[in-house]
């Protein structure tokens, strides 16, 4: 197995390492330099944002506030999609 791994990384293939961050925090890790301003802005040290696997509930809120992400992206199981109300339009009469 060793040899196999080694002969993939010669090849020039990544090997996917399995990551078990959630969908939201990997789309701040996407942009270099957020995760900072995200500690900055909300008090804790720097490394704080980098070890979350999930956004701490208390957070989320300020950091739709930074970002613009929607809460419903970042944690939804604590802030579900809104429901779209689709407007009817009203009927006219028809003529004979």
């Amino acid at each position: 197995m060793a040899k196999r791994s080694a002969r993939r990384r010669l090849n020039g293939e990544r090997e996917h390492r399995r990551t078990f961050a959630d969908p939201g925090i990997r789309r701040l890790r996407k942009t270099p330099g957020l995760l900072r301003v995200i500690a900055e802005r909300l008090g804790t040290s720097r490394q704080a944002p980098y070890m979350w696997k999930r956004i701490p509930p208390q957070h989320v809120l300020l950091v739709e506030a930074i970002t613009g992400i929607p809460a419903c992206e970042l944690r939804p199981d604590y802030y579900p999609r809104p429901i779209r109300r689709i407007k009817h339009k009203p009927q006219t009469k028809r003529r004979k």
